[in-house]
């Protein structure tokens, strides 16, 4: 029984368990309510449950326990509270999302006991206690989210038996402890994001062994001792992000060597020393944050060779700074001239309300300015500041007046009738109606709304796909899934 996407209302009917013989029951991303019936127990035959995204409400039912065939199962965007019950008995189950509901109590150990589960999401939830030990036991298990939950206590080392695991979240909990060395084993890991919790201790040798991971997430820690530098062995990553912790010592030049790396965060840190020239070889560099540290020295010139930065002046000095989003050396004791070819764009930022290139804090560049040597040129660092002084405020009103005049245009736009936007013509030819929105949007529009479907857009990941949150220019906010 396939009813997904049809804007079905009401409740469940408790009838449904008399179809004894149904296999699939798809009833996702609909407008459905009340609790989800126990006669659900009665479809032992039933291989595939979706409920998501609905409004559903009241506790998971006992009686889905007794769904012995179950394959895959998915209540995720609901609004059900109370414990998840004993699925000891769902020996086949290889999907399982509790997501982005209300849903306490602790994590059931039994799921330890489900052999053939490769997906289980739980995270944006109210889930307290520890994380099983019995996860060990999951040694098929290549998808795991428990992130945005109350989990404390350590993370089990036996988590390091998951040795297919591809995508490991546990973000935003209340775990404490160091990480486990165990970690090493998880050679297949792509994704590993431990962001907001408590952990603390050095960042263990062993994550040097995951070779093909592609992001490291360990913000918002405690993590102390050095950067270590068998991160650069790390060659396929391309986002690196250990902002806010207590992380000590100099950067280390072994980073230099991650050629895919494209986010580099490393602020709020006590990181000293220089930063070192190598960092040109970071080619695909988009987004660079140095911030709040105990940095010194010069700028690098060879930060014009990170040919991905955006450029905001097309000048052959900084031709090579094609796509700058973010640059941030704030907080920090960096001295010397800001190299030329930074020199000219930063001119030209501090008029622009797109662009942001923090070279150092304010103050601190003003109180140094006498002390610069003549190599340095103070004519040009006195007449950069007096760019920023003077044209600052009158590029960013001139801005803000510009992007008002848009935002103004543009809601009129989203409250045209659905008759007149259907008869406009879509840039690529291909538009999409969604459901409670008075307008149509393209393809096009989807991508720029998520960034290219960006994680940092991502709110959930179930059977089928991944889930991002997209908002559009007239300020109205969807969710659209990514198929796999």
């Amino acid at each position: 029984m396939f009813l997904r996407e049809n804007q079905v209302n009401g409740s469940i009917p408790s009838e449904i368990g008399n179809l004894k013989n149904l296999v699939t029951l798809d009833f996702g991303v609909n407008l459905l309510s009340g609790p989800i019936p126990p006669a659900f127990g009665n479809l032992t035959k039933l291989k595939t449950l979706y409920l998501d995204s609905n409004k559903l409400d009241g506790l998971i039912p006992l009686e889905i326990g007794n769904l012995k065939s179950l394959y895959f199962l998915c209540f995720e965007y609901n609004n059900l509270v109370g414990p998840i019950p004993s699925l000891n008995n769902l020996t086949q189950v290889r999907s399982l999302s509790f997501s982005h509901n209300h849903i306490n109590g602790t994590i059931p150990p039994g799921i330890g006991s489900l052999k053939f589960l490769c997906h289980l999401n739980i995270q944006h939830n109210k889930i307290s206690g520890p994380i099983p030990s019995t996860f060990g036991n999951l040694t098929q298990l290549k998808f795991l989210a428990l992130g945005k939950n109350q989990i404390s206590a350590c993370i089990p080392s036996e988590i390091g038996n998951l040795k297919f695991l591809i995508h490991l979240t546990m973000s935003n909990t209340h775990l404490t402890g160091h990480i486990p060395s165990t970690f090493g084993n998880l050679t297949k890991l792509e994704i590993l994001n431990l962001d907001n919790n408590k952990i603390n201790g050095l960042i263990p040798s062993e994550i040097g062994k995951l070779k093909n991971l592609h992001r490291l997430i360990l913000n918002s820690n405690n993590l102390t001792g050095s950067i270590p530098a068998f991160l650069g062995d790390l060659t396929n990553l391309d986002s690196l992000f250990l902002s806010s912790n207590l992380l000590d010592g100099f950067i280390p030049h072994e980073l230099m060597k991650l050629s895919k790396l494209k986010f580099l965060h490393l602020s709020s840190n006590q990181i000293s020393g220089l930063i070192p020239p190598e960092i040109g070889a970071l080619s695909n560099l988009l987004e660079l944050d140095l911030s709040n540290n105990n940095l010194n020295g010069p700028i690098p010139v060879t930060l014009t060779n990170c040919s991905e930065l955006h450029q905001w002046r097309d000048t052959p000095t900084i031709r090579n700074l094609a796509r700058l989003k973010y640059l941030d050396l704030s907080y920090n004791n960096v001295s010397g001239q800001i190299p030329d070819s930074l020199e000219d764009q930063f001119q030209h930022c501090s008029k622009s309300s797109s662009a942001q290139l923090i070279a150092s804090e304010y103050s601190k560049c003003h109180d140094e300015y006498h002390n610069f040597q003549p190599s340095f040129r103070p004519q040009k660092v006195k007449r950069s500041l007096h760019y920023i002084e003077i044209c600052l405020p009158v590029g960013l009103f001139l801005a803000f007046l510009i992007l008002g005049l848009l935002f103004v245009s543009r809601w009129w736009q989203c409250k045209a009738k659905t008759s007149h936007t259907e008869a406009k013509q879509v840039r690529n030819g291909n538009a999409f109606t969604i459901w409670n929105h008075d307008a149509r949007i393209a393809f096009e529009d989807i991508i720029s709304a998520t960034e290219g479907f960006d994680i940092r857009h991502c709110i959930g990941t179930g059977g089928y796909g991944s889930v991002y949150k997209a908002q559009l220019p007239c300020g109205k906010v969807f969710a659209v899934k990514k198929l796999h």
